[in-house]
């Protein structure tokens, strides 16, 4: 049981480094308002990562396939969330300031990241993927090792977070508001642009 914490916590690292459009949330919303603000994004993929892990125990295929045929829906609400929070990071980073910390409460900051992850098929083969790069196989396991490798992979993925939250805070806490409003900027243009590419391609099935 102790290799399965282990390799979980592995798997939930690896699931948590941010290079995705909600790992980039989680940075800017650290960098502009804080770590706990950064936290409370970042636990949006944590607690998605965990979810679709609980999901790959056993019936990972069954749900593949299920959510196969939900794939335009879904790309259709993914670039329609993407859309608006890339129009409103550069709405605010055209203002010249970044999200002011007062503004963002927990659940603002958990929200998007959870839906950005937790509805996207593509993060069930993240999780996979992760899983087999530790050499944690889920395939058939029973509950006991499915709640401890879920459980896991949440630990794994709030220690990293926790340290990223952290490094970016001091790193924000050192640049101005014009580097941040930048920041902001790029983080705006990145996000309109995938949500721009996820509506032309769910219009493009339906053509």
């Amino acid at each position: 049981m102790l290799m399965i914490a282990l390799k979980g916590m592995a798997a939930g690292a690896l699931c948590s480094l941010p290079l995705g459009p909600a790992g980039m949330l989680c940075v800017q919303r650290t960098l502009s308002a804080g770590q706990r603000a950064g936290i409370a994004s970042a636990m949006g993929i944590v607690i998605a990562h965990t979810l679709w892990c609980l999901v790959a125990v056993g019936h990972w295929e069954r749900v593949g396939a299920g959510l196969a045929t939900l794939e335009r829906p879904i790309q259709l609400g993914l670039g329609t969330l993407l859309l608006a929070l890339g129009l409103r990071a550069c709405w605010l980073a055209r203002r010249g300031v970044a999200i002011p910390a007062g503004a963002g409460s927990a659940a603002r900051g958990f929200a998007p990241t959870f839906a950005l992850v937790g509805i996207n098929p593509a993060t069930l083969m993240t999780v996979l993927a992760a899983v087999w790069m530790v050499g944690l196989n889920l395939r058939g396991a029973g509950p006991t090792v499915g709640l401890g490798a879920a459980a896991s992979v949440f630990i794994g993925g709030a220690l990293t977070w926790l340290l990223l939250t952290g490094l970016c805070a001091r790193l924000g806490a050192r640049v101005g508001d014009v580097a941040l409003a930048r920041v902001q900027l790029g983080l705006g243009i990145v996000l309109t642009g995938l949500g721009v590419g996820n509506l032309v391609a769910a219009a493009s099935r339906l053509l």
